[in-house]
């Protein structure tokens, strides 16, 4: 699981994200460090980029998250 911290105009969010790509779903897991809450969120897969999946699943978690970076 990757964690992240962002700071970006003021804002700063301290998160983990889990994602578990799948041939159909890709399932998201958001925990925010500072207020304790896990949520989940589930998009359909995008094979051609998945970011794009990962992106929707997390939005879908209701999480505030945000990144321009993609790391493997």
């Amino acid at each position: 699981m990757a964690s992240r911290t962002s700071s970006r105009a003021g804002f700063r969010a301290n998160v983990r994200l889990a994602a578990d790509i799948g041939g159909t779903f890709t399932d998201i897991a958001v925990f925010d460090d500072k207020g304790g809450r896990l949520t989940f969120g589930k998009a359909l897969s995008t094979p051609q980029r998945l970011v794009d999946g990962i992106s929707a699943g997390v939005e879908k978690a209701g999480s505030a998250y945000r990144s321009e970076e993609h790391t493997s």
